[in-house]
């Protein structure tokens, strides 16, 4: 039986469903109304079984890993002091194939591995292990070698010490002194125990105007919000992030810049995060999160993620995505591009005796909506302007496919 490539239009939703963000339905039981009045439960959102069982139709037991390319072109960016990878001219160049060598660095390695599949039923699973490389890309491919995710392990200038530290100790310092104050937004519980402080774009729920703004928690500390990410670390970490993305994801880093400039022409805003319009900083020292779908991000897009603290790695905080079937182990300084509004997710906990914290950025779906729209809710859409969306949304979602790169 021939499997959907992730290229074909519909083969993951059916396109009359929005190709930006999950929708929300209303229970007519009062306590699940509750619930899911915010998006919040994996049941409140319509539309989206279909999408998710297409998506794990095609992705369990077929997804695989690929050591992606290292010997790139690195041009140096002087703003960030970072050298970021740029994709390849052909494919020839650089050969894309499985390694064949050993995949487990160590028989510790292979027995937590074993473990952790033991532990947590998923014994079906893929474990992708880290290789100790620094600044080594493994890139996450279906069955018809499109990249939907990848990993970047923390390179040398991230673990590298200073006078001050390094980069990990001073990103975790910085943010440990902005959420001391108790000024973080607080714990959201569906996501797990740990504290979270977001600060981005939002087209926010109940806001008398759908239009994209600044999240009142930003707005009320937007001095020291600015002052953090303009420290020197962040603007490195962001250079970072921004080079792997370009790199790799070429055409949907070209379609966030344009969303960015179209911000700043038209509303006079920015993008807080780097390539990205948001972000969370995860704290609380064992940061885990539990089974989630981002159903905010945009749904054919990626969020990144930052992983910092003092833990072993092959012991806990791996991601896990259940309908690609993956354990990705993910390491203190490590980078992590993965389809979070597509995908279930969760960490494994690091258990005793470490620390792990982590950032998350990412760009709202309803924001590339309002650009799509051209700054306009769907409320205020006439009849023959819906019509033409509703028209539109096989096309939007073939536009979106094709940014997931074949390698």
């Amino acid at each position: 039986e021939s499997q959907p490539t992730l290229m074909t239009p519909g083969s993951l939703a059916p396109p009359s469903t929005s190709p930006y963000v999950a929708t929300k339905k209303r229970s007519s039981d009062s306590s699940a109304s509750t619930q899911s009045r915010a998006g919040k439960t994996l049941e409140g959102k319509a539309g989206v079984k279909a999408k998710r069982a297409a998506t794990a139709a095609h992705y369990r037991g077929q997804a695989s890993f690929v050591p992606l390319p290292a010997t790139l072109s690195r041009p140096s960016d002087k703003s960030t002091g970072f050298t970021g990878p740029q994709a390849p001219t052909s494919p020839a160049e650089t050969p894309l194939v499985p390694e064949e060598a050993r995949p487990y660095l160590n028989i510790q390695q292979r027995r937590e591995a074993k473990r952790i599949k033991e532990e947590h039923g998923l014994a079906d699973y893929t474990y992708i292990p880290r290789t100790g490389l620094g600044g080594k890309v493994t890139g996450l491919t279906d069955s018809c070698g499109h990249l939907f995710a990848l990993r970047e392990e923390a390179p040398e200038w991230v673990l590298k010490g200073g006078r001050n530290g390094n980069v990990l100790q001073k990103v975790e310092k910085l943010v440990n002194d902005f959420t001391s104050d108790g000024k973080n937004e607080g714990r959201n519980l569906l996501r797990g125990q740990h504290l979270g402080s977001k600060a981005g774009v939002f087209r926010e729920m109940g806001a008398p105007v759908r239009i994209p703004m600044y999240n009142k928690y930003y707005k009320s500390r937007k001095e020291e919000w600015d002052g953090l990410l303009a420290k020197p670390v962040f603007q490195r970490l962001h250079g970072r992030m921004e080079g792997v993305f370009n790199g790799y994801f070429r055409d949907m880093s070209l379609s966030y810049k344009r969303l960015e400039k179209a911000l700043k022409d038209d509303l006079d805003l920015r993008f807080l995060g780097g390539p990205f319009a948001s972000l969370c900083l995860n704290t609380g020292d064992n940061v885990a999160t539990r089974r989630h779908r981002d159903a905010l991000n945009l749904l054919l897009g990626l969020c990144c993620i930052f992983v910092n603290g003092t833990f072993d790695s092959r012991v806990g905080g791996h991601l896990v995505l259940e309908e690609a079937k993956v354990i990705i182990e993910l390491g203190a300084g490590d980078l992590c591009f993965i389809p979070s509004g597509m995908f279930t997710h969760w960490n494994i906990p690091i258990g005793k005796g470490g620390r792990r914290n982590s950032i998350a950025y990412w760009t709202s779906g309803n924001v590339f909506l309002w650009e799509e729209l051209a700054g306009k809710p769907k409320s205020q859409l006439s009849l023959d302007e819906l019509a033409e969306w509703e028209g539109r949304k096989r096309e939007v979602w073939a536009l979106l496919l094709s940014h997931f790169p074949l390698v």
